[in-house]
């Protein structure tokens, strides 16, 4: 962006014939704010109203003219000097402030519906973020679920086996009840037996 003030361009274009809303869009396509504008159109209008001012006549000889002429000649500077009628200088300054009171209104208003569309496309990215995580909080829920459903079944699966192993065992104590005495009774005669052939021998 240009820092100095554009005085002298907008002179210049003031003397190519170029209205103050063409003024207004030159400057801003290179780059200059609206207050920058508005700055060196205001001081452009004081420094025409300097060089414009009236500056005294000539004294001039007198010379013999007749009194139509002179009067003619002391009447038509009188209507060409003429100022402009001071509604028409009110309302070409208020036309150009109200164009530049617009620019700058565009300007704050572009800047406002960019920070709308930033705030605008953070809230989408914050709630796509959060949609993906709830989908990965349920995801992982469903994993959870399905592994302690799993443990259970297997517990379960567990708690069977013990139970057939425990009556297993149980049948097996009642067999080696009924089983142990006859036991005894031939470890103790085949050891009677074996005694026996020991003498003998």
């Amino acid at each position: 962006m240009p820092e100095s003030i554009p005085i002298d361009k907008v002179l210049q274009m003031r003397t190519q014939g170029l209205s103050n809303s063409q003024i207004i869009e030159e400057l801003e396509k290179e780059g200059y704010t609206p207050n920058q504008i508005f700055d060196a159109m205001n001081q452009a209008d004081m420094k025409n109203s300097v060089t414009k001012a009236p500056t005294p006549e000539p004294f001039e000889a007198q010379n013999p003219i007749n009194p139509v002429q002179e009067t003619v000649s002391t009447i038509t500077p009188a209507v060409q000097e003429q100022p402009a009628p001071q509604g028409e200088v009110l309302d070409s300054e208020t036309e150009k402030m109200e164009e530049i009171a617009e620019a700058i209104i565009d300007e704050k208003w572009e800047d406002f519906v960019d920070t709308i569309n930033k705030v605008i496309e953070w809230k989408e990215k914050v709630e796509q973020r959060l949609s993906q995580m709830d989908s990965r909080i349920k995801d992982l829920r469903d994993q959870f679920t399905q592994l302690q459903k799993g443990t259970l079944d297997k517990m379960s699966e567990y708690d069977e086996h013990v139970t057939e192993i425990g009556t297993e065992i149980k049948a097996m104590e009642e067999v080696f009840k009924k089983i142990l005495p006859t036991l005894t009774e031939n470890v103790t005669q085949l050891s009677q037996i074996v005694k026996e052939l020991k003498e003998k021998v």
